[in-house]
């Protein structure tokens, strides 16, 4: 996967006596004879400078690769590293920058801008995470450019963009069927004018798993994600924009998945084993969210957005 960085900062060092550090990688360089150099780069999105470094894994990358692992997305980022758990990316372990990587607890997880947490200090580990299925892109924020986002950016900040509404009637269907019984059926609809437009998409991915319990039990998992989305006023896309959009939510989750492992001589003899013990072990949860946004902005000018 090819990934298109969004902005860096490079500092040049002069050292004393004539030596000159070397500066980092960087493309673009939007002033070549100043001592700090500013690199300004654009995303599909829009253009920004970022201090710092971020990526933007964008919709035609998603689509490429059309991942249901956020870990196989973010795997070829510089500075994120990623420990796999369950084989199927449902309890994302995302690190960077060398901090811990432990339930991803150490960056600040959002959508659209908005922090999955329920609160700035509150569970930053918690198990909730959207599928990437119905993203249309990954913003991820390294360094000084993550401050803005909150207080749990140790390492950084992980943006999921979901799909925007229309402009003009426009849907999809996407369906898929693989090994382990894994299905996937992703479909959205929405239509819109320069006045105002609605979105709404579905997406469902399950599997029936790769372990094998000795009493014989189930071992997979389902994931549901719905969104609808509704905007009274002008498009994003309008250089001049004022409108009011209200967002709505409901991710749900059953999976038969445990902690308890094997001793050595089990797991090298059957590594996708489960002791009968391990039967009772489920997760099932509920998520329901909703946003209200107002935004206003005039070209790069003024943007404010609440």
């Amino acid at each position: 996967m090819s990934l298109s960085p969004i902005g860096t900062y490079t500092w040049t060092a002069f050292l004393l006596f004539g030596c000159i550090a070397t500066s980092a990688h960087a493309e673009v360089p939007v002033t070549a004879d100043e001592d700090i150099e500013v690199i300004e780069v654009s995303s599909e999105r829009e253009r920004a400078r970022v201090a710092g470094s971020a990526y933007v894994v964008d919709e035609e990358q998603l689509e490429q690769h059309n991942y249901n692992d956020i870990h196989q997305v973010l795997a070829p980022i510089p500075g994120v590293y990623i420990r796999t758990e369950d084989g199927f990316g449902l309890r994302p372990n995302i690190g960077m920058r060398g901090a811990s990587s432990d339930r991803s607890a150490k960056i600040m997880l959002l959508e659209d801008g908005i922090p999955m947490a329920p609160a700035p200090y509150a569970a930053p580990a918690a198990y909730f995470f959207p599928l990437v299925t119905r993203m249309t892109a990954v913003e991820v924020y390294k360094g000084a450019t993550a401050i803005k986002y909150g207080p749990q950016t140790i390492g950084g900040a992980i943006n999921f963009v979901s799909r925007a509404i229309p402009e003009a009637p426009t849907g999809a269907v996407d369906l898929g069927y693989g090994s382990y019984g894994t299905m996937k059926a992703h479909a959205y609809g929405g239509a819109g004018t320069e006045r105002w437009g609605f979105l709404a998409e579905a997406a469902h991915l399950s599997s029936d798993g790769f372990k094998t319990l000795d009493s014989g039990g189930e071992t997979g998992f389902f994931r549901q994600d719905f969104m609808v989305k509704t905007r009274l006023g002008d498009p994003e896309s309008f250089v001049t924009a004022n409108a009011v959009e209200l967002k709505l939510g409901f991710v749900r989750e059953v999976s038969h998945e445990g902690y308890l492992g094997l001793t050595q001589s089990d797991f090298e003899e059957d590594p996708y084993r489960r002791y009968a013990a391990s039967e009772g072990d489920r997760m099932a949860w509920e998520r329901k969210s909703a946003a209200l946004t107002w935004r206003l902005h005039d070209s790069d000018v003024f943007k404010l957005r609440t």
